[in-house]
């Protein structure tokens, strides 16, 4: 399976639409998001988007949404009404993949970051939040963050601004540059 990782969209709708651009020309099948939509109007567009080019979703939330935002985005989620899944509690979500042992959190909380690595449990975790790619290995864990795809951050532009993709049966990363 070819997955389509992103993280720190940060409300930018056109990062949204630059990388749905790239996942459907090269056939993503599984998108996951590492957290900071920021609103929920950013959540739903681009769950919208996965919806009508028929890509399921895992995703979390990061630093950026309020405890309202959470709640609506919560509600989005329950609705059944989109390919999306996520936690009961939004900040780090589990599953299985392509054989492997998947999790997802966004990385602001090094506790929970640390205690998903250190359990030994996952062979990929997937993170964002320090908005510079990465791929590192911890014991047997590959952990990797994508960047941030969002054009600006708190009013600046955002050096090396990306994606990256994942095959799980090599195990290879691709990062791909948006600049």
């Amino acid at each position: 399976m070819l997955l389509g990782i992103i993280s720190d969209t940060h409300d930018d709708l056109a990062a949204i639409n630059e990388f749905f651009q790239i996942f459907e020309a090269k056939q993503v099948d599984l998108i996951i998001h590492c957290g900071d939509f920021v609103t929920p109007e950013t959540f739903t567009y681009l769950i919208d988007k996965a919806r009508v080019v028929e890509i399921p979703v895992k995703a979390v939330v990061g630093n950026n949404e309020s405890e309202e935002d959470i709640r609506e985005i919560r509600l989005v989620v329950e609705s059944g009404e989109y390919p999306v899944d996520m936690s009961h509690d939004t900040y780090d979500l589990t599953f299985e993949v392509g054989g492997l042992e998947c999790a997802i959190c966004h990385g602001h909380d090094g506790i929970l970051l640390e205690s998903l690595i250190k359990s030994g449990d996952y062979d990929v975790i997937f993170r964002g939040h320090t908005h510079r790619p990465l791929e590192q290995k911890v014991g047997e864990t590959q952990i990797i963050n994508p960047g941030s795809c969002c054009s600006k951050t708190l009013g600046a532009p955002t050096k090396d601004r990306g994606i990256a993709l994942f095959d799980t049966v090599t195990r290879q990363v691709d990062f791909i540059s948006l600049d």
